[in-house]
């Protein structure tokens, strides 16, 4: 079966935590952090532990601009 990935290696289907949306776009976690409160990434927060996870598919929005 054939994995939907972008170039990137970005999956437009998975959910990233911060960790995991700062490594596969090159970045520091703290930039993450900037670009939710610049309102430039959207996250999700989950109900279950509260944390913030991006849609594989807003990283690859944000990675086409930068």
């Amino acid at each position: 079966m054939q994995e939907n990935k972008c170039s990137t290696g970005i999956d437009p289907k998975k959910y990233y935590t911060v960790s995991e949306a700062a490594k596969v776009m090159g970045v520091h976690r703290s930039t993450v952090w900037r670009w939710v409160k610049a309102m430039r990434l959207r996250g999700r927060t989950r109900v279950v532990n509260n944390r913030k996870e991006f849609l594989g598919s807003e990283l690859e929005k944000l990675f086409k601009h930068i």
